[in-house]
């Protein structure tokens, strides 16, 4: 080997060695590189996972809250329903009871309203004729028993009325139609009655 070989010979042992030196360097780096990136890659997972159960816990808790929020509209509505057709049928019982009963009921409200005993009373159509006749006769005795005249008299018919009866005096007037009294004892009693229903 004459001495340009040998030259050209190291120069390219030298560049195979600085080759290698650059490409295991270079090698390194992409390895650096891929772990970094790895890395990042499994943090972004992770925190994108971690995002994603978050979001999923947030929104199953809403919807837990508003499936629960629905299930108490429901229940109080149920409830409100059942309070109100005890009432309803309370209503309808009152006035299907039979007719002695259904006098001697109004006759006990006529005269708990009546103030002198010289009262007018309205009847619903529903009394108009014998059992308004028979209920007046029997508050003007509720009203004897009580020292006051009994001097309570006919008035009109109340159409609007399902049943029940108006005392007048004057002016003033006393309003024991049976709807009016069903209602005002469901503002009075409707705790009272769903304590008992669901109790």
């Amino acid at each position: 080997m004459n001495g340009i070989d040998q030259i050209t010979a190291r120069i390219l042992a030298g560049a195979d060695e600085q080759a290698n030196a650059i490409l295991a360097e270079a090698k390194n780096e992409c390895d650096r590189i891929r772990k970094e990136n790895s890395a990042f890659a499994q943090k972004a997972y992770q925190e994108r996972m971690k995002a994603g159960k978050d979001q999923f816990n947030m929104t199953l808790q809403q919807r837990k809250k508003a499936a629960s929020l629905n299930a108490k509209k429901n229940q109080l509505a149920t409830k409100q329903e059942l309070v109100a057709k005890v009432f309803e049928t309370a209503r309808e019982r009152l006035l299907s009871l039979p007719e002695d009963e259904y006098a001697e009921f109004l006759a006990g409200l006529a005269a708990g309203c009546a103030r002198t005993g010289h009262e007018t009373v309205d009847f619903s159509e529903k009394e108009a004729g014998a059992c308004a006749e028979k209920v007046l006769r029997r508050a003007n005795e509720l009203l004897a028993e009580k020292g006051l005249p009994g001097e309570l008299v006919m008035g009109g018919t109340v159409s609007h009325m399902s049943g029940g009866l108006i005392v007048r005096d004057g002016n003033i007037e006393t309003n024991c139609s049976i709807d009016l009294l069903v209602e005002q004892k469901k503002s009075e009693m409707s705790r009272e009655v769903a304590d008992y229903l669901f109790a």
